[in-house]
């Protein structure tokens, strides 16, 4: 960065270059920055650089947001903050056993950033797994869940004979369905059990959410990492790839990518592609509202870089 520094302006590549560094060293905020200070040099001086750029930036959006999405899970998750630190103390230990004066240094070192974010993908698809339990099993568990409250309601009501010889535990309808559960219902979640028959809605509604609690034990959200569709109205239509610059067509109303649309003109097909009509760079202006749009969404949803 001090030699970018020295040179003034740094010219379009430099920022780039600069922002491509800033990614492979974990820095894609920063990244972002100059990656995005590069664009805009480039849609200035009309290079034909964009695409480039353009599919660096969303790399930079995509890494930010899986590094804030990793932060978030240790700060909510005990388990994932564990077994993450195990990947990464593994992955710091076997880095510093490499020969630096090594020729394929470099070689082993991608290999083992690789091999760390493989690891960690998957032990996150293993906690969501883990905190989705299976849709067959859970009517079987509500069940039992029902049936051990039952007993209590009955006491609430002062209906006690109806219990007093009772002394079996309720079972599963089908244990085949799902495994074996504990008889101790407080592992799924308590109720509260109130004196007012007035508040029998109340207590349901207490014992549906506690009962939900514990089939999501985890600790994690069971749809952070669940694949959505993307609206179609925030993919190119052209590439029908996420928009990161969509511009919008003054003559047909229709939005596009402003690289992949500016590639389009360079092969001299001066039309829109979609409506057919004649059409130039000048009649094509900025798309704000979609832009605002399009950036709160991918903020929210990392994962759409790569739909």
């Amino acid at each position: 960065m001090h030699c970018f520094s020295v040179v003034l302006p740094i010219p379009v590549k430099g920022y780039y270059f600069m922002g491509k560094a800033q990614l492979e060293l974990g820095q894609p905020s920063e990244a972002y920055s100059s990656l995005k200070k590069s664009y805009e040099l480039a849609l200035e001086q009309r290079s034909t650089f964009t695409k480039d750029i353009v599919a660096m930036i969303a790399e930079a959006k995509k890494q930010k947001w899986i590094q804030e999405e990793r932060k978030r899970l240790s700060e909510t998750s005990e388990t994932y903050r564990y077994l993450s630190g195990l990947v990464e103390k593994d992955f710091q230990q076997q880095m510093d056993a490499l020969d630096q004066s090594a020729s394929d240094y470099q070689d082993n070192l991608a290999y083992l950033r690789s091999d760390k974010e493989h690891r960690l993908k998957q032990l996150e698809i293993l906690l969501q797994r883990a905190s989705r339990p299976d849709p067959q099993a859970k009517p079987y568990v509500q069940k039992y869940l029902d049936q051990q409250q039952q007993p209590q309601e009955s006491v609430v009501n002062g209906d006690n004979n109806s219990n007093t010889n009772n002394n079996t535990t309720p079972s599963l309808i089908s244990p085949e369905a799902s495994p074996q559960l504990s008889t101790k219902p407080s592992n799924m979640g308590t109720i509260d059990i109130v004196d007012d028959d007035n508040n029998d809605d109340d207590v349901k509604t207490e014992k549906t959410k506690n009962s939900d609690a514990g089939l999501t034990k985890m600790g994690s959200n069971p749809d952070q990492f669940e694949l959505r569709e993307v609206p179609e109205y925030m993919l190119d239509k052209i590439t029908f790839e996420f928009m990161h610059d969509p511009v919008i067509s003054t003559k047909s109303g229709i939005s596009y990518e402003r690289s992949t649309l500016l590639e389009h003109f360079s092969y001299g097909r001066l039309f829109d592609p979609v409506a057919q009509v004649p059409l130039t760079e000048r009649d094509i202006v900025p798309n704000r509202a979609l832009k605002e749009a399009c950036d709160d969404f991918l903020a929210k949803n990392g994962w759409a870089v790569d739909y």
